[in-house]
Protein backbone atom coordinates (compact mmCIF):
# COMPACT_ATOMS: atom_id res chain seq x y z
CA UNK A 1 0.00 0.00 0.00
CA UNK A 2 1.31 3.17 -0.76
CA UNK A 3 0.90 6.43 0.81
CA UNK A 4 0.70 9.60 -0.80
CA UNK A 5 1.48 13.00 1.68
CA UNK A 6 0.23 17.00 1.12
CA UNK A 7 3.88 17.39 -0.96
CA UNK A 8 3.16 15.03 -3.28
CA UNK A 9 6.01 12.39 -2.36
CA UNK A 10 4.91 8.68 -1.17
CA UNK A 11 5.99 5.71 0.74
CA UNK A 12 5.26 2.28 1.36
CA UNK A 13 3.48 1.53 4.25
CA UNK A 14 1.97 -1.79 3.56
CA UNK A 15 3.62 -3.09 6.53
CA UNK A 16 2.27 -0.75 8.88
CA UNK A 17 -1.87 -0.86 7.89
CA UNK A 18 -4.06 -2.49 10.05
CA UNK A 19 -6.50 -4.54 8.67
CA UNK A 20 -9.92 -5.27 9.87
CA UNK A 21 -11.53 -7.80 10.61
CA UNK A 22 -8.38 -9.62 11.94
CA UNK A 23 -9.07 -12.30 11.82
CA UNK A 24 -10.81 -13.20 8.96
CA UNK A 25 -13.61 -15.42 8.88
CA UNK A 26 -15.32 -17.46 6.02
CA UNK A 27 -17.61 -15.70 4.33
CA UNK A 28 -15.94 -12.44 4.27
CA UNK A 29 -15.90 -10.91 1.03
CA UNK A 30 -13.99 -7.10 1.68
CA UNK A 31 -11.11 -5.87 3.96
CA UNK A 32 -11.10 -2.26 4.96
CA UNK A 33 -7.07 -1.15 6.23
CA UNK A 34 -6.16 1.90 7.65
CA UNK A 35 -3.22 4.07 8.36
CA UNK A 36 -2.85 7.03 9.50
CA UNK A 37 -6.45 8.18 9.44
CA UNK A 38 -7.15 7.21 5.90
CA UNK A 39 -8.67 4.30 4.85
CA UNK A 40 -9.08 1.80 1.82
CA UNK A 41 -11.24 -1.44 1.24
CA UNK A 42 -10.57 -4.18 -0.96
CA UNK A 43 -13.49 -6.10 -1.93
CA UNK A 44 -14.14 -8.93 -4.53
CA UNK A 45 -12.25 -11.60 -1.52
CA UNK A 46 -13.73 -14.72 -0.87
CA UNK A 47 -12.26 -16.11 2.78
CA UNK A 48 -13.14 -19.93 2.70
CA UNK A 49 -13.42 -22.21 6.03
CA UNK A 50 -9.94 -23.48 7.20
CA UNK A 51 -9.62 -27.12 5.94
CA UNK A 52 -10.43 -29.74 8.21
CA UNK A 53 -7.06 -31.62 9.99
CA UNK A 54 -5.52 -34.42 8.06
CA UNK A 55 -5.28 -37.87 10.10
CA UNK A 56 -3.75 -41.06 9.45
CA UNK A 57 -3.96 -44.20 11.31
CA UNK A 58 -1.85 -47.36 11.89
CA UNK A 59 -3.64 -50.80 12.49
CA UNK A 60 -1.87 -54.21 12.92
CA UNK A 61 -2.81 -55.46 9.55
CA UNK A 62 -0.42 -52.46 8.59
CA UNK A 63 3.21 -54.42 9.96
CA UNK A 64 3.85 -57.62 10.15
CA UNK A 65 2.35 -60.34 11.06
CA UNK A 66 3.15 -62.74 13.99
CA UNK A 67 7.04 -61.76 13.72
CA UNK A 68 8.94 -59.48 15.47
CA UNK A 69 11.49 -57.52 12.68
CA UNK A 70 15.16 -57.69 13.85
CA UNK A 71 16.09 -54.83 11.96
CA UNK A 72 14.26 -51.09 11.58
CA UNK A 73 11.62 -52.02 9.07
CA UNK A 74 9.75 -49.12 6.96
CA UNK A 75 6.23 -49.72 6.19
CA UNK A 76 2.76 -47.46 4.51
CA UNK A 77 -0.03 -47.63 6.42
CA UNK A 78 -3.02 -48.28 4.20
CA UNK A 79 -3.90 -44.85 5.09
CA UNK A 80 -0.77 -43.51 3.34
CA UNK A 81 1.57 -42.46 6.36
CA UNK A 82 5.12 -43.76 6.24
CA UNK A 83 6.49 -45.76 9.60
CA UNK A 84 9.52 -47.61 10.81
CA UNK A 85 9.35 -50.09 13.34
CA UNK A 86 11.56 -52.17 15.20
CA UNK A 87 10.04 -54.96 17.36
CA UNK A 88 7.04 -54.10 16.29
CA UNK A 89 4.40 -56.46 14.82
CA UNK A 90 0.59 -57.59 14.54
CA UNK A 91 0.25 -60.41 17.28
CA UNK A 92 -3.94 -61.25 17.66
CA UNK A 93 -4.59 -58.55 16.12
CA UNK A 94 -2.93 -55.63 18.01
CA UNK A 95 0.17 -53.88 17.46
CA UNK A 96 2.93 -55.78 19.93
CA UNK A 97 5.66 -53.67 20.90
CA UNK A 98 8.04 -56.10 22.10
CA UNK A 99 9.50 -55.81 25.57
CA UNK A 100 12.55 -53.85 26.39
CA UNK A 101 12.54 -51.34 23.08
CA UNK A 102 10.07 -52.19 20.62
CA UNK A 103 9.50 -48.94 18.74
CA UNK A 104 7.51 -47.19 15.85
CA UNK A 105 7.93 -43.59 14.66
CA UNK A 106 7.31 -41.55 11.50
CA UNK A 107 9.70 -41.28 8.31
CA UNK A 108 9.02 -38.15 7.07
CA UNK A 109 8.03 -34.83 8.53
CA UNK A 110 4.66 -33.93 9.23
CA UNK A 111 2.63 -30.94 10.99
CA UNK A 112 1.90 -32.86 13.68
CA UNK A 113 -1.29 -31.88 16.12
CA UNK A 114 -2.30 -34.79 18.47
CA UNK A 115 -1.32 -39.04 18.89
CA UNK A 116 -4.32 -41.49 19.95
CA UNK A 117 -3.34 -45.22 21.63
CA UNK A 118 -6.39 -46.75 21.79
CA UNK A 119 -6.32 -50.00 23.31
CA UNK A 120 -3.60 -50.34 25.41
CA UNK A 121 -2.23 -52.60 27.18
CA UNK A 122 1.18 -52.05 29.03
CA UNK A 123 3.66 -49.06 29.24
CA UNK A 124 3.98 -47.12 26.33
CA UNK A 125 5.98 -43.94 25.68
CA UNK A 126 5.80 -41.00 23.23
CA UNK A 127 8.57 -39.35 22.22
CA UNK A 128 8.51 -35.91 19.87
CA UNK A 129 10.87 -34.06 18.02
CA UNK A 130 11.49 -32.04 15.26
CA UNK A 131 13.85 -34.37 13.79
CA UNK A 132 12.70 -38.22 12.56
CA UNK A 133 13.36 -41.29 15.26
CA UNK A 134 12.70 -38.56 18.15
CA UNK A 135 14.00 -39.71 21.88
CA UNK A 136 14.43 -36.36 24.29
CA UNK A 137 11.34 -34.96 24.54
CA UNK A 138 8.93 -37.26 26.28
CA UNK A 139 5.34 -35.98 25.83
CA UNK A 140 2.16 -36.91 28.57
CA UNK A 141 -0.93 -38.14 27.45
CA UNK A 142 -4.01 -38.09 28.74
CA UNK A 143 -6.57 -41.10 28.27
CA UNK A 144 -4.53 -42.20 25.13
CA UNK A 145 -4.55 -38.69 23.87
CA UNK A 146 -0.83 -37.23 23.56
CA UNK A 147 -0.82 -33.52 22.42
CA UNK A 148 2.17 -33.02 19.62
CA UNK A 149 1.50 -29.61 18.60
CA UNK A 150 4.79 -27.68 17.36
CA UNK A 151 6.55 -31.50 16.30
CA UNK A 152 6.64 -32.90 13.10
CA UNK A 153 8.00 -36.54 13.94
CA UNK A 154 6.66 -39.07 16.69
CA UNK A 155 7.95 -42.11 18.61
CA UNK A 156 6.07 -44.73 20.60
CA UNK A 157 8.37 -46.98 22.00
CA UNK A 158 8.33 -50.04 25.29
CA UNK A 159 11.01 -49.27 27.47
CA UNK A 160 9.19 -51.55 30.12
CA UNK A 161 10.12 -55.47 30.75
CA UNK A 162 6.92 -56.79 29.62
CA UNK A 163 5.36 -56.87 26.17
CA UNK A 164 2.91 -53.44 25.48
CA UNK A 165 -0.03 -53.37 22.68
CA UNK A 166 -2.50 -51.11 21.46
CA UNK A 167 -5.54 -51.64 18.96
CA UNK A 168 -4.59 -48.82 16.71
CA UNK A 169 -2.59 -45.15 16.61
CA UNK A 170 -4.42 -42.36 15.33
CA UNK A 171 -2.40 -39.40 14.32
CA UNK A 172 -4.42 -36.29 13.51
CA UNK A 173 -2.53 -33.27 11.74
CA UNK A 174 -2.60 -29.88 12.90
CA UNK A 175 -4.86 -27.55 11.19
CA UNK A 176 -2.45 -24.84 8.78
CA UNK A 177 -3.26 -21.51 9.90
CA UNK A 178 -3.02 -19.06 6.75
CA UNK A 179 -2.94 -14.94 7.58
CA UNK A 180 -3.81 -12.57 4.61
CA UNK A 181 0.06 -11.65 3.54
CA UNK A 182 -0.92 -9.33 0.61
CA UNK A 183 -3.23 -7.82 -1.57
Amino acid sequence: ITATYSDSTSSNVTSSVVWTPDPLTAGTTSVTGTFGGKSIVISGLTVNAATEPESYSIVPSDLANAAYPTTATSYTAASGISVRAYNTANFSSKIQFKKSGGYLYNNSSLNLGSLTLSGVSGSLTVYAGTSKNPSSTTISGSNGVYNLSGYNYFKIINSSGSVATCSSIGIELAAEEKTLSSI
